[in-house]
């Protein structure tokens, strides 16, 4: 029987050539990654500068309508406007008469020396009408403020 041969070790000229091979494959792997994503990017740029031209486009058409509403408003509370739509609407609008006016008189208030509040004067009339027995607040009466 023949005696097996031992394995022979790698050459280290065998060692030095696949060392290229992997640094060519690693490199090629590099640029082709580095191009698919100059081309993401570029295709996301795209797509940003079209988004962008149409967001211009909708301000300036949102800039027009703002400023017509701005003209419409001002048109519609001109002196003019007003007088026709009260016109038109036959809403016959004059000036109050001195009998029309409600004069409101407030009480004075003036403090006692226990921290409460009483009402200086009567109080006959303006919003309350005549004084109703307890009311009102009379003059002699106390109002405690909390």
């Amino acid at each position: 029987m023949k005696a097996r041969a031992k394995p022979r070790p790698k050459s280290i000229v065998a060692t030095l050539r696949s060392g290229p091979f992997v640094a060519m494959l690693v490199g090629c792997l590099l640029l082709g990654v580095a191009a698919l994503g100059r081309v993401w990017h570029e295709h996301r740029n795209e797509l940003l500068r079209r988004e962008v031209s149409r967001m211009e486009s909708d301000l300036k058409r949102l800039d027009s309508e703002i400023q017509a509403w701005r003209v419409r408003g001002a048109r519609l509370v001109s002196p003019t406007a007003l007088e026709a739509a009260v016109r038109r609407l036959d809403l016959d609008l004059r000036r109050p008469t001195e009998e029309q006016f409600l004069r409101v008189i407030e009480p004075r208030w003036e403090a006692s020396g226990t921290g409460a509040l009483r009402v200086a004067g009567p109080t006959e009339g303006g919003l309350t009408g005549p004084r109703r027995s307890g009311s009102v607040a009379g003059a002699d009466q106390e109002v405690t403020m909390r």
